[in-house]
């Protein structure tokens, strides 16, 4: 009988524990239910003259300005260091016609390459990608790839065949490209891309990437889709300037392997053409509104995103996607500077975030604890 008693009274015990526990459970989880939707941002707006509506919400972290430098080089792109060097970062000049490279303080340590039209020359870098002993920059007007030392800063010339949009720089000498259309005659409704051997000068695989991963066909569908890679050593990720789809390349695999939506749900513009005067006709979007203005992909697998899709006219937005889980995670507010220039492209060394603004300004930022 007593250790019946006993067993009895242990049992309402923990019962009541329980129920308690339970409780408290399920109040912490509706506090904190109540302060993650208290952190959502709503973003509304209609963009006039236009089918463009946002209705979306953003979940902000804090970021703190470390260090500004006004008048800076003018760049195209810059690119984290893919051996993880995290003292210094590298761009293309070019105006310069040049390679630079400088440190996480903004001070220049070593340029790479002189402008002119020769294969030990750039016309015009575009896009540099590092590793440990060189560097690959691709030179839109020579249509090449060119490789530079970083020990002896020699440079070796490979020339393609057409004009290629920035590439993205993928292991044992290829390339995953995007052909440059010039003359606006061919007018495919499907969007291609290309895996390249440009040593040997071969194509190694073609993709329709559209088709492969269920994106509808347009009309000019590359002046739609006009856009950029950005890459870490997994994967290559597309980003269009003007449409909110996000195509996912696994570098190892050397295929498209899925997409990302962005929050905003922007939807594709329509390209057309344009009378220009004088019997003149450019290819154009409508609406004209580009708002990813650029994009890095961290050691993580994280893809940040500049956005100008937002309320507050004095501000960028970083929306910050996870490529393996394919989704939404959280979002930056860069402020514009002073005098209004507003964020043009964003970089990433560890844990810092660089911006470089319209005016050639660049400034750091990391997060808040």
């Amino acid at each position: 009988m007593i250790i019946k008693l006993n067993t009895s009274k242990i049992f309402l015990v923990l019962f009541f524990l329980g129920l308690l526990t339970s409780c408290e459970f399920n109040e912490k989880k509706k506090i904190a239910n109540k302060l993650e939707i208290s952190n959502l941002a709503s973003t509304k707006f209609k963009i006039p003259g236009t089918e463009f509506e946002y209705d979306f919400k953003r979940k902000f972290k804090v970021i703190k300005k470390l260090y500004q430098s006004d008048d800076f080089e003018n760049l195209r792109h810059f690119q984290i260091n893919a051996f993880s060097n995290k003292k210094s970062f590298y761009f293309t000049n070019t105006s310069l016609g040049m390679v630079s490279q400088y440190g996480s303080d903004f001070k220049p340590i070593k340029n790479y390459g002189n402008k002119g039209e020769g294969p030990k020359e750039f016309s015009q870098p575009n896009k540099v990608y590092v590793e440990k002993d060189y560097l690959l920059v691709h030179d839109f007007t020579q249509r090449a790839i060119k490789k530079v030392d970083l020990k002896d800063s020699n440079i070796t010339n490979y020339s393609l065949k057409n004009h290629f949009y920035s590439p993205a720089f993928l292991k044992n000498n290829k390339v995953l490209l995007r052909w440059a259309d010039t003359s606006f005659d061919n007018n495919s409704e499907n969007l291609f891309f290309e895996v390249f051997d440009f040593v040997n000068g071969v194509s190694i695989k073609k993709i329709e990437i559209n088709k492969k991963l269920n994106i509808p066909p347009a009309q000019f569908i590359n002046k739609v889709y006009e856009g950029d890679f950005v890459q870490n050593n997994d994967y290559s990720v597309y980003f269009s300037y003007a449409t909110g789809v996000l195509f996912i390349f696994n570098n190892n695999t050397l295929d498209f392997t899925g997409k990302i939506q962005t929050i905003d749900k922007t939807p594709p513009p329509k390209a057309s053409f344009i009378e220009l005067g004088g019997g003149m006709k450019g290819l154009v979007n409508n609406p004209s509104f580009q708002p990813f203005k650029g994009a890095v992909i961290d050691s993580q697998n994280n893809l940040f995103l500049l956005n100008q899709i937002t309320n507050d006219k004095n501000l960028s937005i970083i929306d910050v996607y996870s490529i393996d889980d394919k989704k939404y995670i959280y979002s930056l507010k860069v402020p514009d500077l002073n005098d209004g220039q507003k964020a043009r492209k964003i970089f990433k060394i560890g844990n810092i975030i660089i911006v470089y603004f319209d005016d050639q300004s660049i400034a750091s930022y990391e997060f808040e604890n």
